[in-house]
């Protein structure tokens, strides 16, 4: 028996989203297969109530709970604006030093599967379990764009960036984002704007390319301390790429998707009857709900057509909760909420086209998979991980200018549906290929073994 360590941003019940819902899936797969199994995340300062109060210092303070059958440490970081920037402070080191030293002691610790890079998860705490545990060895699955200072990927928000990363680039690209500068400005400023001539009593605004130039090293800084990389699709792993990682350390499995979403859906009689289109995800404006809502908005209401909006979100912004407001007096937008495993699954097998209109570089959306797998056709922005899984799947996939509104419109307009034959890789087998690259990591015997000689 191995024991793994998932480290991620947070975890059920406080937080769900695409990376706690992956690493669920993970820790279930390995405690099956026989592992001990811990995850590690973030938590709110109020969830400490609940848990068992293990450890705390001037900086890190932990917590144990249980989630469905697994050990979770929840905990909480104290970080001030520069950390955040650059989530990386040496004094964390010692916090989690401590940390183990009190609670680790004697126990092993196989392996640290990382699935965030934040000031929690950083190179302070790999450092830390690698000084603790010599020879650990770290492979950090890629499910966010975190090397971009923006977290977008999108070069001054036009288009998928495709330049290597810098002091002056992304400062530029940085102000353009925050001070919503025209891209020349922004350049010139970025270009004569001093790093280290403003304090902390400053404006963020003022401190712009200090605190991208804190992200930007605070990134180099974790990619030394990682062994290998696990991404979603060849575009992440380019992107890596121009930030000077090792192609050598990447591995690209593209995610897998649960066995209730196989191709279960009959094809004939999807088509018949009133068209269904769908949007699953958060209510943020990075997912593009406002621009699939602006589409619709301006489709007269036809019976023959109506939208699922299956999801939710705290706080969504202005302009998307303006929208929705609108969207909910139509008789043609129905807003199903956050629907368990289970109840997606049926809605899918009704869907006829599932709409994923990101703003930015998505590293390769499982609801992308989820809806070919349930026999949906997708209709997806055209960058990052969409754009490229429309080509990888092909058939009953197109593609539309990202933001661009009035194409989508076009594009809904204009659907027909296409009977899919696709089958994307099932959940347990990503997982499988995945505990495979473990096996080729530590250079021992399987992971899955259930006990150790």
């Amino acid at each position: 028996m191995k024991h793994i360590l998932l480290a991620t941003y947070s975890y059920f019940p406080y937080h769900w989203g695409g990376s706690e819902v992956y690493v669920r899936g993970l820790a279930e797969y390995l405690t099956e297969q026989g592992n001990r199994v811990t995850i590690l995340g973030g938590i709110p300062v109020k969830a400490m109530d609940d848990c068992q109060k293990i450890y705390q210092d001037e900086y890190l303070t932990v917590g144990l709970y249980e989630q469905d059958g697994i050990e979770v440490i929840g905990c909480i970081l104290q970080q001030k604006t520069e950390d955040i920037y650059s989530r990386y402070n040496p004094v964390w080191e010692n916090a989690w030093s401590g940390f183990l030293k009190k609670y680790w002691k004697n126990k092993p610790l196989d392996f640290l599967h990382l699935h965030a890079n934040t000031p929690l998860v950083s190179a302070a705490m790999v450092n830390a379990f690698k000084n603790y545990f010599p020879g650990l060895k770290t492979l950090y699955s890629h499910h966010v764009a975190d090397a971009c200072p923006k977290g977008t990927l999108m070069y001054f928000n036009q288009h998928a960036c495709n330049v290597v990363p810098g002091s002056y680039t992304c400062t530029a690209c940085v102000m353009n984002d925050r001070l919503h500068l025209a891209p020349p400005l922004a350049k010139g400023l970025a270009a004569v704007w001093p790093v280290g001539l403003f304090g902390k009593k400053f404006p963020t605004a003022l401190r712009l390319k200090y605190l991208t130039k804190l992200s930007l090293n605070g990134f180099r800084h974790f990619k030394n301390n990682i062994d290998y990389w696990h991404v979603f699709s060849q575009e992440t792993a380019e992107a890596l790429e121009r930030f000077g990682l090792d192609s050598n350390k990447m591995i690209l499995i593209r995610h897998g998707v649960p066995a209730v979403f196989s191709n279960t859906a009959n094809n004939g009689e999807r088509n018949k009857g009133q068209q269904i289109f769908a949007f699953i995800g958060r209510f943020r404006q990075v997912k593009g709900l406002h621009v699939l809502l602006k589409a619709w908005l301006s489709l007269p209401v036809d019976n023959a057509r109506c939208l699922w909006v299956i999801g939710g979100g705290n706080d969504p912004e202005p302009l998307l909760q303006n929208l929705i407001n609108s969207a909910k007096k139509r008789p043609d937008v129905n807003f199903l909420g956050i629907l368990k495993e289970e109840e997606l699954r049926l809605k899918l097998t009704e869907i006829q086209c599932v709409i994923i209109p990101s703003q930015v570089v998505e590293t390769g959306p499982l609801a992308f998979h989820e809806a070919i797998a349930s026999g949906a056709n997708v209709i997806a922005s055209d960058i990052g991980g969409c754009k490229e899984l429309a080509k990888f799947y092909g058939e009953g996939c197109e593609v539309f200018p990202a933001k661009n509104s009035r194409i989508l419109t076009k594009r809904i307009l204009a659907f027909r549906f296409c009977p899919i034959k696709h089958k994307p890789f099932s959940r347990t087998e990503h997982y499988k290929k995945v505990v495979a690259e473990y096996d080729k990591i530590l250079c021992t015997a399987p992971i899955g073994a259930t006990a150790d000689k």
